[in-house]
This record gives structure tokens, sequence and C-alpha cells, in this order.
């Protein structure tokens, strides 16, 4: 079964220190016991509402609630408050474009060049910022031209995250030359990728990912072998002997296609789509 591998969602997992009085709450935030982290952050507020850091991780807590207005009030007054840090700027720009994801056309308009503005800002106080330099690049890809998207600084993004060593930009570069129609680039970033596994930190899903644009391209055997990788890298996983059924089903080798499905059940008795398409075969 095919996967989308490229993750839009963005947050970082990282914080920036906490102040003095914080330490309880940051503590909670980290270990997940977000509701008891929420009441101590609000009692710290009721004694100092100039705390920044307290609307920050309010903020955060409640994006995770997928509260995004009650998000955007905390992260708004985090901005105003202390608008020298790149991670507030950044979790800003994160809570808008949840809000932005479910807004009409006119909000969309709206918000657009106020999310953009929030991930540039993030970047231009730290030029090292992975989160917003993806932000930024996805914000340029994806809105439309009279938004603010621009496919050229999309590419100048994928090429700074490439310096910071972080192989989101290969995905970008994946997704900008796919949208160009630039097939070779798209081939070429993908074999860099997995050239570069695991020593770039990547994740066995680029396997996945990569073997279906090759049967997309026509190219059978090639994929097939990314599912063979897939396989030797997850072998506990019912998906990958699905990806890898689908890979000999498109070679027209109808038997092996049936010993990875079945296989894909036996992992997991519930795997829907490798039922399916073992209904399909032994029907014909």
């Amino acid at each position: 079964m095919k996967h989308a591998f490229f993750l839009l969602s963005i947050f970082l997992l990282f914080s920036p220190a906490p102040a003095t009085g914080l330490d309880e709450a940051v503590k909670l935030f980290e270990n997940k016991e977000y509701e008891h982290a929420r009441r101590v952050l609000e009692a710290i507020l009721k004694q100092d509402e100039d705390n920044a850091a307290a609307c920050y991780y309010l903020a955060r807590i409640h994006y995770g609630k997928k509260d995004y207005d009650t998000a955007l009030d905390y992260a708004e007054r985090a901005v105003e408050l202390k608008p020298s840090i790149a991670e507030y700027h950044f979790v800003y720009a994160n809570v808008m474009g949840a809000i932005a994801q479910k807004a009409n056309v006119f909000k969309q308009g709206w918000l657009a060049p106020k999310i953009l503005e929030q991930f540039e800002k993030t970047i231009e106080l730290d030029s090292t910022h992975i989160g917003g330099h993806i932000g930024a690049a996805n914000f340029y890809l994806m809105a439309p031209g009279f938004m603010g998207g621009d496919i050229g600084k999309a590419r100048e993004q994928a090429f700074t995250l490439l310096r910071l060593g972080s192989e989101k930009g290969r995905w970008l570069l994946i997704a900008i030359y796919k949208k160009e129609g630039r097939f070779e680039k798209v081939e070429e970033q993908y074999d860099l990728l997995v050239k570069s596994f695991p020593d770039s930190g990547g994740q066995p899903g680029v396997f996945n990912d990569y073997g279906y644009y090759l049967l997309k391209r026509g190219k059978k055997r090639k994929a097939l072998k990314m599912f063979k990788r897939l396989v030797s890298l997850t072998p506990d996983v019912a998906n990958s002997y699905d990806s890898l059924g689908d890979g000999y089903r498109a070679l027209g080798d109808v038997d092996s296609a049936l010993i990875n499905y079945r296989k894909a059940l036996s992992l997991d008795p519930g795997f829907e789509a490798s039922s399916k398409k073992i209904s399909e075969l032994e029907t014909h």
C-alpha cells in the first residue's frame, strides 16, 4: 500500500531554554503530562501575565489538542512579548497554518501573508532553524502565486536545508521537480536519498515512496528492487510485503504477488489492502 512519505507536519520537538520558575512546567511538558503542565503554566500567567515562555508552551499544548483558536491567542502573545525568539514565530506560523487548512478561501488569502511573514522571521532570527526553512519552502511550493507562492524561492530553501545537513532538502527538491515535470531530476534525488541511507538518518519509507514513483514511470524492475530493500529493512511490517506484492503484480508475477499479500495478512489479519488484492487475483 502506498503511503505519502513527505510529511507536512513540521513542529520541532526542541524548545528554547526555560526561564527560572518554568522548570516544573517544562519538565511536565517534556514528559507529555500536558494537562498538568497547562495548569502550572496558567498559574504562572496569573502571577506574571507578560511571561512569554508560558504563553509559548500553552500555545503548543493547545495546538496539540487542536484547539487552534486558543493556541493562536497564546502564540501571538508570545511573539508580541518576545519578538526576538525565532521559535515563537515558528509556532505562531504553524498555528495559523492549521487554521488556514480548515478556512475558506477568503480567510486563507488573509492568513497567507501572515504565515509566510512568520516563517521568514523565524529564519531571519535563526538561519539554522530547520523547521523554519521547511515551513517557508512548503509555503512557497504549495501556495498560489497571488498568495506568495514562488517555486524559485522554494528551491533556494531546499538547497539551504541541504547545506544545513537536512535530508528534508532532498524531499523538497523531489516535490519541486515533480511539480516542474523534471522526472530525471526526481529520480536523481531519490537515488541520492537511497545511496545515503541510513547515514543520512533517513527512514525505510523512502524505498516505499521511490518504488511507487518508479512504478508510475514504468520502471518496474527497479521498483521491485526498492520494495525488496524495504522488506529487508522492515520484515515485520505488513505494508512492506503488500508493496512488494504490488511490485511483482506489476511485472505479471501473480504467484509471487500472492505470496507477499498473504505474508502481509499473516502479519496483520486486518490489512484490507492485501485482502482485497488477493480476492482480485484469485477471482481472475
